[in-house]
């Protein structure tokens, strides 16, 4: 579980009930404005669940990863176009 992504919207959490605005926390904390708004619409349970869900997608170039890192390793020039091809 990636505990940067629950730690930042505990953190918008905790300075929305000290008072601070929206855009504030986001200057504060680094992130963009409708980040904020996404983190302060989620409650602590359905945020962790939230952030679960993201480590469990599969990528699409998943299944073709091997068959890449075979190529890359045999000719480490290729570039991503070339690969593509």
């Amino acid at each position: 579980m990636d505990f940067k992504k629950v730690n930042r919207i505990a953190k918008v959490h905790h300075y929305k009930k000290k008072g601070f605005s929206n855009a504030k926390i986001s200057r504060m904390l680094g992130i963009h404005r409708n980040t904020v708004r996404s983190d302060l619409q989620k409650k602590p349970k359905e945020a962790i669940s939230w952030v679960q869900s993201l480590t469990t997608r599969e990528r699409k170039l998943d299944p073709y990863k091997e068959t890449i890192v075979n190529w890359l390793s045999d000719e480490p020039e290729l570039s991503a176009a070339q690969i593509e091809d």
